[in-house]
């Protein structure tokens, strides 16, 4: 979990680093635990109610969400980040296909549901 200081400042919404885009990913019903990557890297662990904050290099990034107890299988969403630019993604467990989605979200849609929840620390 991150720290209160790390929630609250990821409530803020802040604007990316210059050359920099962030991607948004939060959860908001409990289930299995979904894994994060960005290419190689391993942003995090979701469950309900929980959200993370990524700072990305501006370009396209292979957005992958995984339920690990499901099942291997793997849903990815190619991201094209723009600098500057925020991006949110809601991660749903769908036991019917034994994986995790990724859908993008309106901030409107999206900032109540972080508002609610908790960070997640990315791991580094």
């Amino acid at each position: 979990m991150a720290t209160n200081q790390e929630d609250i400042a990821g409530k803020q919404f802040s604007s990316p680093e210059p050359g920099t885009g962030a991607i948004y990913v939060y959860r908001t019903r409990a289930g299995n635990n979904s894994t994060l990557t960005v290419g190689q890297r391993t942003l995090g662990m979701l469950n309900g109610g929980h959200w993370l904050r990524a700072d990305l290099s501006a370009g396209e990034h292979d957005l992958r969400c995984t339920v690990p107890t499901l099942s291997d299988a793997v849903r990815s969403v190619m991201v094209q980040l723009r600098p500057g630019e925020t991006r949110y993604f809601l991660a749903t467990e769908r036991l019917s296909t034994m994986s995790c989605h990724l859908d993008e979200q309106s901030p409107e849609i999206a900032r109540p549901a972080i508002l609610q929840g908790h960070r997640v620390r990315e791991l580094r």
